[in-house]
């Protein structure tokens, strides 16, 4: 029997958890991952195993934890850093082995896994070091020329940082994101929606198709295929553009956040966005309403990949993955804003759906906790290449099942605020070094309201969460630095 094809698409901080399902005006709202989750299975409790680009993106191609793999943080282009910054060999990477077991492994669009990019490490495709300004390249322009678009401009409708620029227009081969401080800006593109990045990326990726298609190969194949977006500045864009109406969305409870009896990182990643201190309801549900708008343009540019798989006769033999690398922590917990130092579900949770009607029926729901770092693990079983990289995932379409699921962060903006999380059943317990734990009860306090973990009620809980904990970090070899602190608190 011929192995699956697989195509593998990433979207790049994407607002869900508390947003997706609880929006009556964004639920249902994003084609791609709507017929995906129709035609497939629904991972309802997917999590990122580490809510920054490059951690989880380094564990998304190698299936090991960030702590094994030793990028922890997104490393600064232009700065010493004191962590690893670059995968040393292609050996430690999914690709190498999947092309050992026969496939063609392509990547395009974000890599964000140091100054290498994905081509230097042995796969095909089209890739950038760092983060990337996909829009400054010769590849986008050639893009633009082929496609007879013109250069992609935006009007700025809001900025935390720098409120002097709304109103103003901005050529974004020459303005990308950097020209807007730290990403804090929402935009509305003013020409056509073809000239957004996600459009550009997929349209690299049904190209390849397209040339895989001419060459008659039944070499199987595996498409990994990251956009930039919805990471903010979030843009939306005609038709998208007005289509979620910020009056009529709802206020999630902890926009109110006072934190009570939470711990100390919640107030400094107030205290780091304090530029947003005293603003309303009224005004935020515009940000977030431009929010989700980016969302679906993501989405549709997304869609014309999986267009390209029906035209080419290919869905049937291919599985295709959609899933995030991060959430969004916008307009949660107090009001907040990109996802900082906190492991609260807007940024821990992702959405995952895969299809593959040979093994996957249609519509199927899964709610055992699984993390985006399994997705390796489920690339390689999938390819009959699991025996050629120790990984640290469980696949996801495997008869092998977790209990329980550690995720773990150690900052956003520099090394601070070290946790682990622990999820078991509806209970989630983060440990914090030198900080308040956490404890909730999600089932009861989906939005994370009230932390028990101090609650007698729940002191039989957290000794067994604790427990679990402590059992995974010593199975996973997480006992070193700021890690070891923690081992001492269990």
């Amino acid at each position: 029997m011929r192995k699956p094809n697989i195509v593998w698409l990433t979207t790049d901080h994407q607002a869900f958890a508390n947003h997706y399902h609880y929006q009556p005006q964004f639920e249902g709202k994003l084609a791609a991952y709507e017929r995906l989750a129709s035609e497939g299975r629904t991972y309802e409790e997917a999590y990122s195993v580490c809510p920054l680009c490059t951690p989880a993106r380094a564990s998304m191609v190698s299936g090991v934890y960030p702590h094994r793999h030793g990028m922890i943080l997104n490393p600064p282009e232009d700065k010493p850093y004191a962590y690893r910054m670059d995968f040393d060999s292609p050996f430690e990477l999914f690709g190498e082995a999947m092309k050992q077991s026969g496939y063609r492994v392509a990547q395009f669009g974000k890599w964000y896994g140091g100054a290498k990019t994905a081509e230097e490490l042995g796969f095909e495709g089209w890739t950038l070091p760092y983060y990337g300004r996909p829009l400054e390249t010769e590849a986008y322009a050639a893009y633009l020329k082929r496609n007879g678009l013109p250069n992609p401009e935006v009007e700025v409708l809001w900025h935390a940082t720098e409120p002097e620029i709304v109103g103003k227009k901005y050529d974004l081969t020459q303005h990308y994101q950097y020209a807007f401080g730290p990403f804090s800006a929402a935009r509305r593109m003013t020409t056509p929606i073809e000239g957004h990045e996600s459009y550009f990326t997929a349209d690299m990726a049904c190209q390849w198709l397209e040339e895989y298609e001419r060459s008659g190969s039944s070499q199987p194949f595996v498409l990994k295929v990251d956009v930039w977006g919805p990471h903010h500045p979030y843009d939306t864009a005609a038709p998208f553009a007005g289509s979620v109406d910020p009056a009529a969305l709802l206020k999630p409870p902890s926009f109110s956040d006072t934190y009570k009896n939470k711990p100390q990182n919640y107030r400094s990643t107030k205290e780091h966005w304090k530029c947003l201190d005293g603003m309303s309801w009224e005004e935020m549900s515009r940000v977030l309403a431009i929010c989700y708008e980016h969302a679906m343009v993501v989405d549709s540019g997304l869609e014309k990949i999986l267009n390209q798989l029906d035209t080419a006769g290919f869905l049937e033999n291919t599985v295709v993955i959609l899933t995030a690398d991060h959430g969004d922590q916008l307009a949660s917990h107090g009001g907040l804003f990109n996802k900082d130092t906190l492991m609260v579900e807007e940024v821990m949770k992702v959405p995952l759906v895969i299809r593959w009607p040979e093994r996957v029926k249609a519509g199927e729901k899964d709610d055992v906790p699984v993390t985006n770092m399994d997705l390796v693990e489920t690339v390689l079983e999938l390819g009959g290449a699991e025996g050629l990289l120790a990984t640290d995932g469980v696949s996801v379409l495997g008869e092998k099942r977790r209990e329980h699921l550690m995720c773990e962060t150690y900052g956003c903006y520099r090394y601070e605020f070290v946790q682990r999380m622990l999820r078991w059943k509806q209970y989630k317990y983060i440990a914090h070094c030198g900080d308040l734990d956490e404890l909730y009860d999600l089932e009861k306090d989906p939005f994370e309201m009230e932390n028990r973990i101090e609650d007698e009620g729940y002191r039989a809980v957290l000794g067994e969460m604790k427990m679990r904990l402590k059992n995974e970090m010593l199975r996973y070899g997480d006992t070193e630095g700021e890690a070891k602190e923690i081992l001492r608190t269990l």
